[in-house]
């Protein structure tokens, strides 16, 4: 199953209430030359995904939600049960009105492509305690699926929902009557955070993500040579057993350390530990396709390691699954080194409400020779880097404050 596009509304964050991304290639793809969108086959041969998809923004600007927004939109037409990561989608719950959630999602899967509708409520789990947080769920409370039944799909009938809908013929409905309503005695082996693509049988792959507040502190993987040297040349080795010891040799000593997890994270540098992490993610994804979330991905990171791994995703031969990297960063250079803008999205706050947009880049700036980093921290976007009043502001308060003129 490969995710291609999606829409939420009733998402109180977001202007108009509405937010989504394409995780295809809406700008012109030339075969042979971009080789990080991958057609495709059959009816789907004008269609290409995307690889590589970033995200960036000034803090505070829905980057963190948009990529769990993403990781649920794989879940949901995937077939997997959303109350099983509360620490994920729980904090979605909090973000919806009172109507609920409408989704919209364009999947392909074996060379059909499919169009799922569903309305999404959340609450509490029966029987938690309604102060935990936590045991926010969300539930669907009606579902349409269709399937693409109109030959050849292009990518102007792609960039619409309506227009896509138009092609299709219903498949199958959940909460809503009718022919294609889903059976009783079907219904009652389905849980209520479960899709109903669920019945289609897809090979599907939940979304990883790499979120550093998500993760144990003090975990380190056995991690090959090979990639260990990548982010610390001093470490000769470095395996964790089956009782969960570590065991990390340096190349300057004769002897090899054995200790819990938690002591070898003291002992390796931040960057390494989590470049160390992140790539037994990587290889996982790599080697049997799916989405990879990651949560600003320049974190203790070099840049050209982090260049490396996004390198990795748009390469046809260390990606042949065609999977999907999803990342945000406040580190814009890294954008200049992507091939493709139609995979750049920015979030900005604007308007009365403050509320967030999310733009695409190349609907900004139409120009792929343009260098990404300088029009964002230029502010050309707008909405891309601080303000200056707010800037100005700091600077008079931090004299104040540190000549004794201000409130400490």
């Amino acid at each position: 199953m490969k995710l291609v596009k999606f829409r939420y509304r009733g998402l109180k964050l977001f202007g108009g209430n509405a937010v989504g991304l394409d995780l295809y290639a809406t700008d012109r793809v030339v075969d042979g030359k971009s080789f990080s969108a991958r057609r495709f086959a059959g009816n789907g041969s004008a269609i290409a995904a995307q690889t590589v998809v970033a995200i960036t923004g000034l803090n505070a600007t829905g980057k963190t939600t948009l990529l769990r927004l993403a990781a649920l939109a794989n879940d949901i037409t995937g077939g997997f049960g959303l109350s099983a990561r509360p620490e994920l989608y729980a904090p979605l719950c909090d973000l919806m009105g009172a109507e609920g959630l409408d989704f919209e999602a364009v999947f392909e899967d074996d060379g059909e492509w499919w169009l799922l509708e569903s309305h999404l409520e959340s609450g509490h789990a029966p029987g938690a305690d309604s102060s935990d947080f936590f045991s926010l769920s969300l539930r669907f409370h009606s579902e349409r699926l269709w399937k693409w039944q109109s030959g050849h799909l292009t990518k102007k009938t792609l960039a619409d929902f309506a227009r896509f809908k138009e092609g299709c013929g219903l498949y199958m409905t959940r909460g809503v009557g009718g022919a294609h309503e889903l059976q009783s005695a079907e219904s009652r082996f389905l849980p209520a955070d479960t899709s109903i693509v669920k019945g289609l049988g897809m090979n599907s792959l939940s979304a990883r993500t790499y979120f550093d507040n998500l993760r144990p502190r003090y975990d380190v993987p056995s991690t090959a040579p090979s990639i260990i040297h990548l982010f610390d040349r001093s470490v000769e080795h470095l395996t964790v057993d089956a009782d969960g010891q570590a065991h990390l040799k340096f190349t300057n000593e004769d002897r090899e350390h054995v200790m819990p997890q938690t002591v070898a994270t003291f002992m390796l540098s931040v960057g390494t530990v989590r470049g160390a992490r992140m790539l037994a993610i990587v290889l996982d994804v790599l080697a049997n396709g799916g989405i990879f979330l990651v949560d600003e991905i320049e974190n203790s990171l070099n840049k050209k390691l982090v260049e490396t791994i996004i390198d990795l995703f748009k390469a046809p031969r260390t990606n042949p699954k065609n999977a999907c990297l999803i990342f945000t960063t406040h580190y814009t250079e890294l954008l200049d080194g992507l091939e493709r803008i139609d995979g750049i999205y920015l979030t900005q706050r604007a308007g009365d409400d403050n509320a967030v947009q999310v733009k695409k880049y190349s609907e900004v700036e139409s120009r792929p020779d343009v260098s990404r980093a300088d029009a964002i921290l230029s502010n050309r976007p707008g909405g891309t880097a601080p303000n200056a009043e707010d800037i100005r502001a700091l600077f008079a308060y931090t004299s104040d404050y540190v000549n004794g003129r201000g409130e400490r």
